[in-house]
């Protein structure tokens, strides 16, 4: 038999053996793939289903696979061979056609070969690139893949995987940086001790926690921290005791009370404590240090300290000892505290006398007061100012501005329904504006910018500038007349007060926290 009879009949063994591979390949190479592209391997159920269903036939792959691989590799050699053969025969063929040796019938044959060849070679190399991913997938099948993820403010991020033996166990991994808490089978689950303990029967995913921060928050200050671990719960502290005020639990908004026992942890959380002002109801005796008697009229504030201004008399309160330590402004030195106001930015004194018109602006770096000039309305009396919570106005009588505070300008301001009115006359019970001068009552509707007549019950002729609030109530005092307002029925109703039952509102003041009552010999803590 002719060397070129053997390889022809090797190529047919060969195609032979690739149709019964193919067969094979159509039954096992869809799921098989379909694994790949999934990025997953088989679960155990898949792998136990195709050996009983298809055993023989993966047994039959596997060794058709293999002798296939063998057979591969001869042929790729004796078509590279038989490829060097058919170029160095093309190329005497040219040479031969050059000398009119051979006719073009016959080269064309030669070329239509060589051509088939290149096809086969082509085929060859896809099928051995398809094995190889048959070999791969087949080889794995049986194997589990673990996914570690990490947990943090509600989201998984992928941190490492590992292809574990059925029933082997778990490698260590490099721990994360940060607050790490541990591993777990379930999200907040409880921690594994030790990972190289766990063994692994199916495809599984290990998560990873860390630490949250919880704080709690009184008035504005840290009152105690704790590291929760996740979907875990945090321990509620020692409740706090503030004075004054009535501790009614922890919130996430300042309104609405949650149970932090019951409250899972996720992320860091602040839990803030709802505090209620009590109610308000007695005078006692307070003793000052330092600067006595005093005028609670004369008492202002910056936001920050508290200071008392009775012309040469100046003193800023030590809040710590209770006492009123003299006190050095610049540019002005020598002024009352009840012409003192703010825009909620800067603090200015504005007082218009005969005897001059005072303007200035503090310079809280420097305590120096410098001149303040405003635009379009120049004669500003601190008294007759007011704000809607969002504007501030001049009201007096005719002249009516709203303040430009880009600009510093005092434009002209036009009221519906009442328009000659006293700025010293308007309150607010923190939800509306109104208007009270004798028996003129008015309520503000400030979409229409207009003054609406108002109906009061239980007292119904008074002034709006001797209305005080704690921030709870709204009351009205003034010697013996004395009440506090039911906002739901727009009552004033008789307020009986302990230790002091004659006073006056202008005298009553605040240090931000707590509520005073100075009135030359007469000094009280509102309690």
């Amino acid at each position: 038999m002719s060397k070129n009879a053997k390889k022809i009949i090797g190529i047919v063994a060969g195609l032979a053996i690739l149709a019964v591979a193919i067969i094979l390949i159509g039954i096992y190479a869809p799921v098989i793939r379909g694994a790949i592209d999934n990025e997953r391997y088989y679960t155990p159920e898949e792998v136990q289903q195709i050996r009983e269903d298809y055993e023989d036939d993966l047994d039959e792959m596997q060794t058709q696979t293999d002798y296939y691989k063998s057979q591969i590799d001869a042929y790729l050699k004796d078509l590279q061979d038989y490829q060097t053969q058919l170029t160095t025969t093309t190329n005497n063929l040219n040479q031969a056609l050059k000398q009119n040796k051979i006719d073009a019938e016959t080269i064309a044959g030669y070329l239509d070969d060589i051509a088939e060849l290149n096809d086969d070679i082509t085929d060859l190399n896809n099928q051995i690139k398809l094995y190889q991913e048959l070999l791969e997938a087949y080889e794995n099948s049986g194997k589990y893949e673990v996914v570690f993820y990490l947990v943090q403010n509600g989201e998984q991020t992928p941190y490492d995987v590992q292809v574990v033996e059925p029933n082997g166990y778990l490698s260590d991994v490099v721990e994360p940086e940060g607050n790490f808490e541990g591993w777990s089978l379930t999200i907040g689950g409880d921690l594994i001790e030790s990972l190289t303990s766990v063994q692994i029967t199916e495809d599984t995913n290990i998560y990873g926690t860390f630490y949250s921060t919880v704080t709690f928050m009184v008035n504005d200050e840290e009152y105690s921290t704790q590291q929760v671990g996740y979907n875990k719960y945090a321990t509620e502290p020692e409740e706090p005791e503030v004075q004054y005020y009535t501790f009614e639990g922890w919130t996430l908004n300042g309104e609405d009370v949650v149970t932090v026992n019951t409250y899972q942890i996720t992320q860091d959380t602040t839990f803030i404590a709802k505090l209620t002002k009590n109610e308000l109801t007695a005078f006692a005796v307070k003793n000052w240090t330092g600067l006595t008697p005093i005028s609670g009229s004369y008492i202002w504030t910056d936001g920050e300290n508290v200071y008392y201004s009775e012309y040469e008399k100046q003193y800023v309160l030590n809040k710590e000892t209770s006492v009123w330590e003299t006190k050095i402004w610049y540019g002005i030195n020598n002024f009352a505290g009840q012409y003192i106001w703010s825009d909620d930015e800067n603090i200015y004194f504005s007082n218009d006398t005969i005897e001059g018109n005072y303007q200035y602006v503090l310079n809280k770096e420097t305590s120096t007061w410098e001149e303040k000039i405003w635009n379009g309305y120049s004669n500003i009396q601190a008294s007759y100012i007011w704000t809607d919570g969002e504007n501030f106005y001049y009201s007096h009588n005719e002249s009516q501005y709203v303040l430009n505070r880009e600009t510093s300008t005092w434009e002209e301001k036009i009221w519906n329904g009442f328009t000659e009115l006293l700025g010293n006359f308007i309150w607010t019970d923190g939800n509306q504006i109104y208007y009270s001068r004798s028996n003129q009552q008015y309520v503000l509707n400030q979409e229409t910018s207009t003054w609406e007549t108002i109906t009061w019950s239980g007292l119904s002729n008074f002034y709006g500038s001797r209305i005080w609030t704690d921030g709870k109530n709204t009351y009205y005092s003034h010697n013996e007349d004395q009440y506090i307002l039911n906002i739901e029925t727009s009552t004033w109703e008789v307020k009986v007060w302990n230790g002091l039952t004659d006073f006056l509102v202008n005298d009553i003041w605040t240090d931000g926290e707590n509520f005073y009552y100075s009135n030359n010999s007469q000094q009280y803590e509102i309690v």
